[in-house]
């Protein structure tokens, strides 16, 4: 539930929605995002071939400039 000022728990206290990532973090979880749909594929980490979990993620650092070990 965005916007609007939270979430709301059944005996209606609400929890603030956080900002959106930004930075580094921001770039990496909108490359993420932009490869949703592709296959896992073992040992893979590149939107042609597909991904594999750490595969995903050192190649969407990798997008905001971040190089981590696969």
């Amino acid at each position: 539930m965005r916007g609007g000022g939270g979430s709301k728990f059944n005996n209606g206290a609400s929890i603030p929605i956080p900002p959106p990532p930004s930075g580094k973090a921001g770039i990496a979880i909108a490359a993420a995002h932009s490869v949703v749909g592709v296959p896992y594929v073992a040992f893979q980490a590149s939107p042609d071939t597909g991904f594999d979990c750490s595969g995903l993620t050192m190649w969407a650092w990798a997008q905001a400039g971040v190089s981590i070990p696969h």
